[in-house]
Formats: C-alpha cells, sequence, structure tokens
C-alpha cells in the first residue's frame, strides 16, 4: 500500500483537507476519514458525506474533553438528521475554539475522548486523530467517520488507496503514526519518560481443569481495569499468546452465540501443551461495548440484523476493543514477538502498532455450532476475520448440535 508521509497528513490538516487513517498495512486494515474541526467548512463535510457511514466522531483530547464537560456517557451530540453540512461545520469550529463548557450544546456529534498518551497507549483512530492535530498545531478536536461504500460495506485497503489518489486525500497508518512521533517529538532532546500503562500487582500459581498456570494481575492505569497474563511454562520472544476478551455470556454460562467459552479453552489447552500466555482483558465484553448494551444488540440480531449492523443500528462501534493494555502486558514480560493465536486481523494490526511484532497468524476456529455459524459468517465475511474457506464447515462437524430452542 502507498502511504503518505505524515508531514503531509498535518499539512492537509492545517488547510481543511481530510486524512485517510487506517489501522495498518493489512489487507483487512479499516479506514477512517479525518477533518480538523477548527478548519471544517460546510463544503468539506458536503464532499466527505458521500463515504461517511455513520453517526460522526467528535475526537478530544482528555484535557478539552474536561473543559467542554464531556464524558464517554455524555448525550451523543446526536440528532445529525436534518442538520446540514454548514450547520455542522459551525458547530465544530464553535467547539475547537470553546474554553469551556458550550452554552448552547450543538449535539450532531459522538463525543470520543481519547486516552491519555494518545497512539503510545492505544493504537485507535480516536488518539491518532488528536495526535494528528497536536502535530499540527491545531485545537485537539477533529471529526471521525468510518469510510464505507455505497452498499453499506467497509471499504477495503485498495479502495481506500483508490480514494486517497482520487480525492488527494492523504493516507496514513497508525503505526507510521507511532513511528513519526517517535523520532520527531523530542526536538533532539531527551524524551520524557512515558507513564506506564499497566502495573504488575499480584502474582498466584493456580491449579485449573487445563493445567497448572501462574497468574499474573495487573493495572490498567486508563481504565482501571484488572487483567490477567497466565502464563504456562518460561516465556520466550515468539511465544505463543492469546489475547482473549472476556465474555460473561460464553464463558460462565455457555453461551452458543459465540465461540468465546471454546476459545479460551483451547487457548489454554494450547499454553499447557507448549508454553506460552493468555492474555485475559476485563471490560471487553460485547466487543467493547459491555454487557447491557451486548444483550440489546442480541436482541436486534434476533430480529434479523447480523452481530455487526446489530451494534451500529444502537449507534456504537462494530469493534470498541483497545488493546494497549495487553500490548503493555506482554512487553512487561519480556514479549516482543509473537505468534498469535487469532482470527482477527484487526487485533493483529493494533498489536503491531503498539511496537509487537506478530511473526505467525494461528487461526483459532472452534466451538462452531448451529446458534453461533452464521455470526462467524459475518465476522469473517464483514469484519475482516481470516477464517479459511472450508473452516466454519469442518469445525461444524466436530461440534454435536445443538438442542436449544
Amino acid at each position: 500500500m502507498s502511504l503518505s508521509p505524515i508531514s503531509d497528513a498535518l499539512a492537509a490538516l492545517r488547510a481543511g483537507t481530510p486524512v485517510i487513517v487506517i489501522d495498518d498495512e493489512l489487507r483487512d486494515s479499516e479506514g477512517s476519514v479525518v477533518l480538523a474541526a477548527e478548519t471544517a467548512t460546510g463544503d468539506m463535510l458536503a464532499s466527505m458525506g458521500h463515504w461517511m457511514g455513520g453517526l460522526i466522531g467528535l475526537p478530544v483530547c482528555p484535557k478539552r474533553a474536561a473543559l467542554l464537560q464531556l464524558t464517554p456517557t455524555s448525550p451523543s451530540l446526536a440528532p445529525a438528521a436534518g442538520a446540514d453540512a454548514d450547520i455542522r461545520a459551525n458547530a465544530l469550529r464553535e467547539i475547537a475554539s470553546s474554553a469551556g463548557a458550550l452554552e448552547h450544546r450543538p449535539w450532531y456529534f459522538v463525543p470520543l475522548i481519547a486516552a491519555e498518551g494518545g497512539v503510545t497507549a492505544r493504537a485507535g483512530h480516536t488518539e491518532a486523530t488528536v495526535d494528528l492535530l497536536k502535530l499540527a498545531g491545531l485545537a485537539p478536536v477533529g471529526a471521525l467517520a468510518e469510510l464505507v461504500a455505497r452498499d453499506g460495506q467497509t471499504l477495503r485497503p485498495d479502495e481506500l488507496e483508490d480514494l486517497s489518489t482520487e480525492r488527494g486525500w492523504p493516507l496514513i497508518s497508525i503505526a507510521e503514526l507511532v513511528k513519526y512521533q517517535a523520532q520527531h517529538a523530542t526536538d533532539g532532546r531527551e524524551p520524557a519518560p512515558r507513564a506506564r500503562r499497566v502495573s504488575l500487582r499480584a502474582e498466584a500459581t493456580v491449579p485449573t481443569n487445563h493445567g497448572t498456570f501462574r497468574f499474573l494481575a495487573f493495572k490498567d492505569h486508563i481504565t482501571g481495569m484488572d487483567h490477567l497474563a497466565i502464563v504456562s511454562g518460561e516465556l520466550t520472544d515468539t511465544a505463543l499468546v492469546r489475547v482473549h476478551s472476556e465474555c460473561l455470556t460464553g464463558e460462565a454460562f455457555g453461551s452458543q452465540k459465540c465461540e468465546c467459552g471454546p476459545q479460551l479453552d483451547a487457548a489454554l489447552q494450547a499454553i499447557d501443551a507448549e508454553g506460552g500466555v493468555v492474555i485475559y482483558m476485563r471490560g471487553h465484553e460485547g466487543r467493547g461495548i459491555g454487557l447491557i448494551n451486548k444483550l440489546r444488540a442480541y436482541s436486534l440480531q434476533e430480529k434479523g440484523l447480523d452481530t455487526l449492523d446489530a451494534n451500529l443500528a444502537l449507534g456504537l462501534p462494530a469493534d470498541a476493543r483497545d488493546y494497549g493494555a495487553a500490548a503493555a502486558m506482554l512487553q512487561d514480560l519480556g514479549v516482543t514477538n509473537v505468534r498469535l493465536l487469532t482470527n482477527n486481523s484487526n487485533k493483529v494490526g493494533q498489536l503491531t502498532a503498539l511496537g509487537l511484532t506478530v511473526v505467525e497468524q494461528v487461526p483459532l476456529v472452534v466451538g462452531v455450532g448451529p446458534n453461533n455459524h452464521g455470526y462467524l459468517e459475518t465476522k469473517r465475511d464483514r469484519m475482516g476475520h481470516i477464517i479459511a474457506d472450508g473452516r466454519l464447515e469442518a469445525a461444524m462437524v466436530q461440534t454435536p448440535p445443538s438442542d436449544a430452542n
């Protein structure tokens, strides 16, 4: 993929031109379009509208969010329907120039508060937007939207590249932004020590049904969550690694709507057999939307929506998970090159942008049944999960059919 220099992206943002941001140079990398709030114009927002799917996000840095009295649970700056491009552009410029809470709050956007530390703490599109604006010398308030095709499908990397060429919008990756900041942020001075994302708080040996493991509990200083590193044997660089998202319904109750329980079991069996680590990420329920919203999405799926459209219908991202703490935990354990047990290429992209090297992506297709086969097809066909042809059908053969109605 042909990427633009970061300096071109900064110049474009100063000039009021959008920038396309992708996770990494992977074939299933997702793309967003980014615009500086303080240079927004109605004409530019209108020209962007054709490719902008769903609601428009309002990425802000934590300090500006506090001044504007925005929180992650603020009402969506939402009813965008009926608000034309000029009204939205005026609202963006007003938010960017405000030093405090707005007297008349123009709720046309969804607040997105970047993690402290930017892309070095969380390799997300929100953090990339805020970091780019700061580097460009602009107010750390932007507009962000997923890029989609006419049929609503997420644009593929080759389509993103074509759009960049056609519109003259620079195309950059979060991984390259991380490198750029490391090279340019210090201006020849010694870099300030970066705040630690996680810290080890407890360690114990725990016998389980899958073997005896070392359980290491880490505190995440951004989210406040406690995460686990479940270690088997002596860790080596190029260790077998599973970064697993908490799933109460699948792991505790054996829900057949997902494959999370069987994936965790298989990962623990794999590291027991050959050594490695399972990073267990709490707070990732429902791909990061939480237990209540996950059940709301299930209800929509019962009415015919797939797992992706159900999230979007609720005004939520398809996948809101952040792997910054997982990368920090692995680095604390001395593991920087990993053989990653995953089907999810977005996970590979985030971990790569956070400084890890994925030397091998090891498929983990287990727990397939009649109640989740369509869910896994959606992950494969619409969310970029790499599942080889025939793997779902082969796994179905090995999975006893459910008697659930």
